[in-house]
């Protein structure tokens, strides 16, 4: 349903999703900040030095891990407004049925802590880089490139699963609800589709993201006007049908919203909708990156004009959901035929850390049709569901319609931030 990638990810194009719901995240504007207190190196230190506890040594990580993105997004033009500089995260709230796991990548090793229901640290065994980047390669490269049977590529997860989950599979198999916040080549593991016991995690459990603990998303607000965004690419009748299905059916789903289409469907009417307070979004078009030049994804629009990073952050988002279902808009990479490209940023990312609550990205190419089946359903279940939650019961749907189980098809959407519940 979105665009392909610019350079290596996929010549095909199929329409995105971009729902918004607007009224969370941090308000306070980025002057007004606390400036770090302690250098980020030796904050680093504190991690690697061993002289903290497990709840201490997670707290800084992530305060590090924090830092790493605001960094990032500086640097392409975003401006991260909702993301605090601190030398210590707050753990995210856990609760019954719940739990979170974590990665720090630091000299050459993954660190690992599970969080456990009342806010409980457990320090998992850290895993070696070397060992652990080529397994997630292979297995980003075949979910997205490999036979579209799937075997090869669900033997990859399986055995990614078991490296990843190792010493938290207990806790992660009696969860119904599993927070990640991932690090380095992490960030480009679809968690969702990894196996547990023979089965994705996201059969049994729903699974959100966060690219560090500040992030992991606030309580809603009230919900504001829906705001419909379809620019008008021209082709057949066939061209991006399952888009203008999906346009449609949100179109009677949710009664009295305003239709951006057409002329009046351009990044600025995107960005200025992006900070209406309580605003509810949904853009069905292109996304696209360059990854031949490091670029962070955009949004496509008829115009042939873009909404890049510093123009979807320059106001404080008050979006507490962004369904980004367009190509890029998640943890965009190409790593087939030896290459090694990966977007320096996700759209995803930069919308959370300028105020979003909650986004639900797609990170590989997914099929017109299949992935409207899929934010029909999403948005079906999101009245009386978390971002999360909804995600998967459109994930199993979807999944179960297949003739073929690769994750290829169900499983390039992921939700981002949105934990904490209404």
């Amino acid at each position: 349903m979105s665009a392909g990638v610019r350079q290596g990810i996929g010549s095909g194009f199929w329409p995105g999703l971009l729902f918004a719901v607007v009224g969370v995240g941090c308000s306070c504007p980025l002057e007004e900040q606390r400036r770090p207190v302690v250098a980020l190196a030796a904050l680093e230190a504190r991690v690697a030095s061993g002289g903290l506890d497990a709840a201490g040594e997670l707290a800084v990580a992530e305060a590090v891990k924090c830092r790493r993105l605001r960094g990032r997004l500086l640097r392409l033009g975003a401006r991260p407004h909702a993301l605090p500089v601190e030398d210590r995260v707050s753990p995210p709230p856990v609760g019954e049925g719940e739990a979170a796991l974590a990665f720090f990548l630091l000299e050459g090793r993954y660190r690992r802590w599970l969080v456990s229901r009342g806010g409980e640290v457990t320090r998992l065994r850290p895993l070696v880089a070397a060992e652990v980047d080529p397994l997630v390669v292979a297995a980003r490269d075949e979910v997205e490139h490999g036979d579209a049977a799937g075997a090869r590529a669900r033997a990859l997860l399986a055995r990614l699963g078991r490296r990843l989950l190792r010493g938290a599979k207990r806790e992660i198999g009696a969860s119904e609800r599993l927070l990640v916040l991932p690090d380095g080549r992490l960030r480009l593991v679809p968690f969702h589709a990894l196996e547990l016991d023979e089965a994705p995690l996201v059969v049994h459990r729903a699974v959100a993201r966060a690219p560090c603990m500040a992030l992991v998303g606030r309580a809603p607000s009230a919900a504001g006007p829906v705001i419909l965004v379809g620019p008008d690419y021209g082709g057949g009748p066939e061209h991006l049908a399952g888009a203008r299905d999906e346009m449609e059916a949100l179109g009677r789903m949710y009664r009295g919203a305003r239709a951006l289409t057409g002329a009046r469907a351009t990044p600025a009417a995107m960005s200025r909708s992006l900070g209406l307070a309580g605003a509810r979004i949904h853009f069905s078009g292109h996304g696209l990156a360059d990854l031949e030049q490091g670029s962070a994804p955009e949004l496509i629009f008829s115009s042939g004009e873009a909404l890049d990073l510093a123009h979807a952050t320059a106001r404080l988002v008050r979006a507490q959901l962004v369904v980004l279902s367009s190509c890029s808009a998640g943890q965009a990479a190409r790593f087939r035929d030896g290459e090694r490209r990966v977007a320096p940023v996700a759209m995803s990312d930069a919308l959370l850390a300028a105020g979003a609550g909650s986004v639900v990205a797609a990170s590989w190419i997914a099929k017109d049709r299949l992935a409207a089946l899929q934010m029909k359903a999403m948005h079906r279940a999101l009245g009386g569901a978390t971002p999360d939650e909804a995600l998967r019961r459109a994930q199993q749907a979807l999944r179960g319609s297949l003739d073929r189980d690769s994750p290829r098809f169900w499983a390039p959407f992921a939700a981002y931030g949105g934990w904490t519940k209404r």
